[in-house]
């Protein structure tokens, strides 16, 4: 149930709904219990499907961008982040790899100064995702030698 609350307070979706029914004068238990079922619905069907959310009128947002940008903001350490994104990277159907992999390829392409970037990181991931990296990046971690 505090799913249900919490989707009717910040989901503006499921405010208008939750509002619809006040105004149909619905039992607020019986409120949260519809938009409780309808989240476990979607939930089920990421999880349990394992598939990727592709909602009507929904941009999709790439989950392992997405990942990486939360371990980034939250300073997590990158051997975890690394664990984290392989993780994640596995749940994946094959059908999203080449989606998945575009928001990271901008990240390899993109050349910072200090400590190692983000992108030297991905290669190995990009490469298990089925990009090919030989001739545009170089790189003498062992991990991007030993995938070719």
């Amino acid at each position: 149930m505090l799913v249900a609350e919490n989707l009717i307070k910040c989901h503006s979706y499921y405010r208008g709904l939750s509002a619809l029914w006040k105004q149909r004068k619905i039992d607020p238990r019986d409120r949260r219990c519809r938009i409780a079922n309808r989240a476990m619905r979607m939930v089920y069907q990421l999880v349990g499907g394992r598939q990727v959310w592709r909602g009507q009128g929904v941009d999709r947002e790439y989950l392992l961008a997405k990942l990486q940008e939360f371990h980034r903001l939250h300073k997590t350490p990158i051997e975890q982040s690394i664990r984290d994104l392989n993780e994640a990277f596995a749940w994946l159907p094959k059908t999203a790899y080449a989606e998945e992999a575009k928001p990271l390829e901008e990240l390899v392409r993109k050349k910072r100064r200090g400590l190692k970037p983000i992108g030297d990181l991905l290669i190995p991931l990009l490469i298990r995702l089925g990009v090919d990296y030989t001739q545009r990046v170089e790189s003498n971690t062992s991990e991007a030698r030993s995938s070719d």
